[in-house]
């Protein structure tokens, strides 16, 4: 770990670490990890380590703050992505690096581009570019740039942001770049090394940044060059990251499905393995390392049928409850329902009787719980305790609603608000008929 100074008197800090050149299952290219705006050399923290431990591995990992982020000294100056490839240029100098692999992740990826636009591609092995669209601003013939800094009016919010709640915004940025859940301690180390950059530089860099169109120059890159996106990037939509490798000629692309704008924090070891035979090789010769498919789950049962204890028949739940909405419902509906060719109404009457028709039709060609289209169980072994203790219950309520003079003693509210006037003495023998499928009781002809 160490400082260098810039051609402009700014000093950065960087951290280097591997196993030297010419070892055993060693690679020979050095990889240098440049991270995003907002971010710092820690983003890389899990990474970094790997890197130096899989396959493939490279003899020097280099990962370092850009100015104006981390440990890196913070100027009034120098807040253009042209600059910050200088700085590049700078560290690679320092280092007296070459065949390298830049690997950049969002805003990092732009200061590659703008490193091979100014200083060519002579030193540069391979480029790795992840979850960065070419261009962030929306253009007449592009609408797929960022999703949050997209023109004047969303840049001048987010540089207010910065400058009167920095901490919200730093809690936010992390929310806003993580769909899967990482670990607290490390989560909480990133809000932290967001809070070191300078507010007033994160603002100046990203006008700069969010103006350049990168369109043009990607297609004349060279080099080969990985693309790796977020499926579920909250940044940029998947097609813009994917017209990176479009526009690149030599290049590959790779999408994270499950993963965020933070795709190489979320799932570093596969990361860590696509980047080390990527810079290894100059193409990917293990695959893209995605996990295998899961297939589809086979379509849950629509009825589960489980032995009621002490008998040796089967339930069905939804028949029990399809009975019990049919016993309360008008003769109406309940004729209407009892036909398999027809669904019981959509408007008006019960609630609860209304919404069986989705229901009852997203089951199988033979749906359950209608009577004329359910193969009922055998009765005479049925132990219908819980039904009628149900329809107790509700002819009690019943009973009660009657006396208390709620609705005149003419009426009975049923199952979800609907109405219906019949003599006192009936409501009781009504509350309790499940719908004539051949329990005692019933006032009702039974089903075919």
């Amino acid at each position: 770990r160490g400082t260098f100074l810039t051609n402009d008197g700014v000093r950065l800090a960087y951290e280097y670490a591997g196993v030297g050149f010419g070892k055993a299952n060693t690679g020979d290219s050095p990889i240098v990890l440049v991270h995003g705006w907002s971010g710092s050399m820690h983003y890389f923290d899990n990474s970094f380590s790997h890197l130096l431990a899989g396959r493939n591995r490279p003899p020097m990992v280099v990962r370092y703050d850009l100015r104006g982020h981390g440990e890196s000294e913070k100027p009034s100056f120098g807040y253009m992505i042209s600059r910050f490839a200088a700085d590049l240029r700078d560290l690679l100098d320092h280092l007296e690096l070459d065949n390298v692999t830049l690997v950049g992740t969002s805003m990092g990826c732009a200061i590659i581009w703008s490193y091979l636009a100014l200083f060519g591609e002579g030193r540069v092995k391979c480029g790795v570019f992840v979850d960065q669209a070419p261009l962030q601003n929306r253009a007449p013939d592009w609408e797929l740039g960022s999703r949050g800094c997209y023109d004047i009016a969303s840049l001048t919010r987010l540089q207010e942001l910065l400058k009167y709640d920095y901490v919200g915004f730093a809690k936010g940025n992390a929310r806003s770049c993580l769909s899967t859940e990482i670990d607290p301690a490390h989560e909480r180390l990133l809000i932290a090394e967001t809070l070191k950059a300078h507010p007033e530089g994160l603002g100046q860099i990203m006008a700069d940044h969010t103006a350049i169109d990168w369109r043009p120059y990607l297609r004349r890159v060279r080099v080969p060059c990985l693309v790796l996106a977020g499926g579920r990037s909250q940044i940029f939509p998947l097609e813009g990251v994917k017209e990176c490798g479009r526009l690149i000629a030599a290049s590959t692309t790779v999408v994270f499905e499950r993963e965020d704008h933070w795709l190489y924090i979320e799932d570093f070891l596969r990361f860590t393995e696509l980047v080390c035979d990527f810079a290894c090789h100059g193409e990917l010769t293990e695959g893209d390392g995605a996990p295998p498919r899961v297939p589809d789950p086979e379509p849950i049962a629509r009825s589960v049928r489980s032995p009621r204890p002490g008998t040796g028949a089967s339930v069905d739940s939804r028949f029990v409850q399809d009975m019990l909405d049919l016993a309360v419902a008008d003769p109406a509906t309940y004729n209407a329902a009892r036909s398999p060719s027809s669904r019981p109404p959509t408007n008006g009457g019960s609630p609860r009787v209304s919404n069986m028709g989705p229901r009852v039709a997203s089951r199988a060609a033979t749906p359950l719980g209608l009577p004329g289209t359910y193969k009922k169980p055998e009765l005479s072994s049925l132990d219908t305790r819980a039904l009628e203790a149900e329809l107790e219950k509700r002819r009690r309520a019943a009973a009660a609603g009657g006396s208390s003079g709620g609705g005149g003693a003419g009426s009975r509210p049923t199952t979800g608000g609907s109405q219906r006037s019949m003599p006192l003495d009936q409501q009781n023998a009504a509350a309790i008929d499940p719908v004539a499928e051949g329990l005692p009781g019933s006032k009702m002809a039974a089903a075919p």
